[in-house]
């Protein structure tokens, strides 16, 4: 991606320009190339570039997401080198994924460096909501599994989630 695509994103984003100036400022005809948020998204990849990552998620987000980006968000839901974990799962929460399944599951266990702080654990229960969201055997498998857990946190929202999907409160 090159710093022009970054400024113009960047101005969308802040609302600096309207999304009419923004796709007709823009170095790709996105209207011809509606696949170009995620071909950039799956270029930051490839390059283990955080930025591109960062940038490819906001353009995705003012143009709307597709159940084509799942596949790259899943592969980046395992990297520790960015930091939009949170961002992924909501995306894949949305797109309703049900491929997201393991990938979550294992979200929802990793402990990335750069949320050392986090005591609340609010990755893990973005993707145990994102389980209870996705419903189904295979999620339910893996938040009985969440709800073993050593945790309280991963284990009291596992829980919930399970209740809920089998209609209590």
């Amino acid at each position: 991606m090159t710093q022009v695509e970054r400024d113009l994103i960047m101005g969308l984003t802040t609302g600096s320009m309207t999304k009419d100036e923004f796709l007709q400022s823009f170095p790709v005809d996105l209207q011809d190339r509606p696949d170009y948020p995620l071909h950039a998204l799956e270029q930051a990849a490839r390059t283990r570039n955080a930025d591109d990552v960062e940038y490819a998620l906001l353009l995705g987000y003012a143009l709307g997401f597709s159940a084509g980006y799942a596949p790259a968000l899943r592969l980046l839901l395992k990297e520790d080198w960015h930091h939009k974990h949170e961002d992924m799962v909501s995306i894949l929460s949305h797109l309703a994924d049900p491929e997201s399944v393991t990938v979550l599951y294992e979200t929802a266990l990793a402990e990335f460096d750069y949320l050392a702080y986090d005591e609340s654990r609010a990755l893990a229960v973005k993707c145990i909501w994102a389980l209870g969201k996705l419903g189904g055997p295979d999620a339910v498998k893996k938040l009985l599994l969440l709800a073993r857990s050593g945790n309280a946190i991963i284990h009291r929202e596992a829980a919930k989630q399970l209740q809920r999907l089998n209609g209590r409160p």
